[in-house]
């Protein structure tokens, strides 16, 4: 596992895992159990006994001697909502909720199709686009900026901090040099907010820091800290999800040129469409759990913090919950994909995500006529954060707007 083949294409291997057992042992990064079947990863996002703990999830690898490096990374992301458990993770999870209710998240639907737009008329004439450069690293960057009230201009730091933390949190076999850059990207986009969130404390606006500035549950509010690491996540997971998701599912439509055919005739199909991107190349490929008691699990004694991950990537093809998994089809019966997660840790952007691919994808069918391939498509290095590098795209290119109008009616 983990190799170049298998970050090319790791479904094959989970296939193998699906049909030989609940639970895999794996050597590599430390040693970890590995559960593919769709159920189980179900029944273990709620099981209390696996932690989400992020104290020392990544710093372990390294020697002691080492691990400073990651002092910043570390104090963050056990702040994380995604790396707390327990009532704490309740209570601050009921404050966010507020800023993702489906009426809120409905509401941003005319500015994501304007950026949108915007972002296809730099290219829409030239009949060619990098998809990743010119489209998907840049949408989710502008979506999380608008949601979160920073300045347009700041979207080049937006993803190369997100890069630095996909590159290190992906990895089982990261390098000293990438935990650094992980690092200093954490400190840097706490210390980006830090102005901003005074400036909130203010003059409350209507983005998601005042939202959190003023939210209060049971007398009790973010701490600045908390507040600081909530808007590090959510800038990093509200980029990183998404633009994978383009470029996972644009690059599954063009290998299936009949479905991306069936979907620009059939608009209805795009719900169906979406919930078949999600599921058939998962941008996120594992979730860790730590244990935290000894027990026992299919069978297998399972020690204390041992490390437990749950391949969403695999669950997504068990046959058992989805029939041909190996086979794309955006007409299939809908059945939650385990790419967003489960239980008290489902993904709470998880709406926004659905709504910006949405748009996304629905735009690019209907502007950019006969899309397909313009080159080879490279995959980024990583692998618990599936994603592509470079997607090259050719399309014929449309001359003025009355012509793209008349091109989407026929």
């Amino acid at each position: 596992m983990f190799d170049a083949d298998f970050i090319a294409n790791p479904y094959p291997t989970y296939q193998h895992m699906l049909a030989t057992g609940r639970l895999h042992w794996m050597e590599a990064a430390g040693g970890a159990w590995l559960v593919p079947h769709y159920d189980d990863v179900m029944t273990l996002f709620r099981d209390s006994r696996l932690t989400t703990s992020r104290s020392d999830i990544f710093s372990w690898q390294f020697p002691e001697e080492d691990r400073h490096y990651l002092r910043d990374f570390s104090e963050i992301t056990k702040l994380w909502l995604s790396g707390i458990d327990g009532e704490e993770h309740v209570r601050l999870r009921r404050l966010l909720n507020k800023a993702f209710t489906p009426g809120v998240v409905e509401a941003m639907r005319p500015q994501i199709q304007r950026l949108t737009d915007e972002l296809i008329d730099t290219f829409y004439a030239q009949g060619e686009v990098e998809l990743m450069r010119q489209f998907a690293h840049l949408l989710p960057a502008l979506v999380i900026g608008q949601l979160l009230g920073v300045p347009r201009e700041d979207r080049h730091l937006f993803v190369k901090w997100s890069d630095d933390l996909a590159a290190f949190l992906s990895s089982l076999s990261a390098t000293l040099d990438m935990a650094r850059r992980a690092n200093d990207a954490l400190a840097s986009m706490r210390e980006y907010f830090r102005p901003i969130v005074a400036e909130r404390r203010q003059q409350p606006g209507e983005d998601l820091v005042s939202l959190m500035i003023l939210s209060e549950e049971q007398g009790r509010t973010f701490t600045e800290d908390q507040l600081l690491a909530q808007c590090s996540l959510f800038l990093f997971a509200g980029h990183e999800t998404t633009r994978n998701l383009i470029g996972n599912g644009m690059k599954a439509l063009l290998d299936h040129p009949e479905q991306l055919e069936l979907l620009r005739q059939n608009s209805d199909l795009l719900p169906s469409a979406i919930d078949e991107i999600v599921r058939y190349d998962s941008p996120v490929q594992m979730i860790p759990r730590v244990v935290g008691e000894d027990l026992e699990l299919f069978g297998q004694q399972i020690k204390q913090s041992q490390v437990v991950q749950l391949l969403l990537g695999a669950a997504n093809r068990d046959a058992a919950q989805f029939p041909e998994p190996d086979r794309f089809d955006i007409t299939r019966s809908y059945k939650r994909p385990a790419s967003f997660g489960f239980g008290a840790h489902f993904c709470i952007g998880m709406p926004l995500a659905m709504l910006e691919i949405e748009i996304a994808f629905n735009t690019l069918v209907r502007r950019l006529p006969n899309l397909r391939l313009a080159g080879p498509a490279e995959r980024s290095p990583n692998f618990g954060l599936r994603g592509f590098h470079t997607l090259p795209l050719a399309f014929d290119p449309v001359q003025s707007p009355i012509e793209e109008e008349r091109l989407a009616l026929a």
